[in-house]
């Protein structure tokens, strides 16, 4: 950022002799470097339909092409959208765990931490009826984020390519006097050719319908870290499916947050996304909100 050809606010400084320097500039001068104050994240990447989708089954293959270590606070989402209205996300993190009871916050069952695993959350809603916990899973009813609730499984996860998928079981609970149906989230593990079940969620209706506008997100969560610290990798999302059929996506856009530095980007093939991050980006071609740095990448 510059004011009066004077470097100011956030940024990135390329040296001469080729090394960087990330933080808070003034007046042309560097102040300190960039702490990363969670939940960040470091980029969105909106996609969308032509319409919204009735589905069965939704699925994303997800690739990631560097090992991410275990100290990270890192998790990494393809699904983030609505269903029947509702909001909801899911993913894989690098550290996590849960609550055995879904009566938690009233019996007093304590956190247990699982590592690495797979999540898979909903908005809008506290009722512990509104979840089905997996074998050895774990789950969450709180508010800290708006009311939301979630399960998750152990999933040790690394580098190498996952099948996730969200599946209406047809299952029906009454909640509130309305009627919902369970959705399940399931994770299938190329290398080792096995399917983890994250648990099920509730949503209201029995035939379920995909909003046309999905993102997926990265985000560093939990601590407070500095920037030579946040992974750096690749990763792809692909092979995008509803009932198994292959999906067009258009209007793609990445968009990231002004106030941390530019840390990721995003380029497409065909339907195919891909993500970098850990490392500064910039571009001429960004537009920008109050809030937000975009870049349209497909039309």
């Amino acid at each position: 950022q510059v004011y009066k050809n004077q470097k100011k606010g956030i940024g990135t400084e390329f040296l001469e002799d080729g090394s960087i320097q990330t933080g808070y500039f003034e007046n042309d001068t560097f102040l300190g470097e960039f702490i990363i104050a969670p939940p960040w994240h470091l980029l969105d990447v909106d996609y969308e339909f032509n319409h919204d989708m009735p589905f069965e089954k939704f699925s994303i293959d997800l690739t990631i092409k560097k090992e991410i270590d275990d100290s990270a606070f890192f998790y990494i989402a393809p699904f983030s959208g609505k269903i029947n209205g509702v909001g909801f996300y899911g993913g894989i993190q690098t550290q996590g765990g849960g609550y055995i009871s879904p009566n938690h916050n009233t019996d007093g069952s304590p956190f247990s931490s699982l590592g690495r695993i797979g999540i898979f959350s909903r908005w809008g809603i506290r009722d512990p009826n509104a979840m089905k916990i997996a074998s050895n899973g774990r789950c969450e009813s709180s508010g800290y984020e708006g009311d939301f609730v979630s399960v998750r499984n152990s999933l040790n996860w690394s580098k190498g390519t996952y099948t996730l998928s969200i599946i209406n079981t047809r299952e029906s609970v009454t909640i509130d006097s309305v009627l919902h149906s369970y959705i399940e989230m399931s994770i299938y593990n190329h290398q080792n050719k096995e399917t983890v079940s994250l648990g099920k969620l509730a949503f209201p209706g029995t035939e379920m319908v995909l909003d046309k506008r999905n993102f997926g997100f990265i985000e560093h969560y939990s601590s407070y870290e500095k920037l030579d610290n946040i992974p750096k990798g690749q990763i792809t999302l692909n092979k995008i499916k509803i009932d198994d059929k292959l999906q067009i996506i258009h209007n793609v856009w990445d968009l990231s947050e002004k106030e941390y530095p530019i840390w990721a980007r995003s380029s497409t093939e065909g339907n195919k996304i891909k993500i970098q991050f850990g490392h500064p980006y910039a571009g001429d071609d960004y537009g920008e909100t109050n809030t937000f740095y975009f870049n349209q990448i497909k039309e």
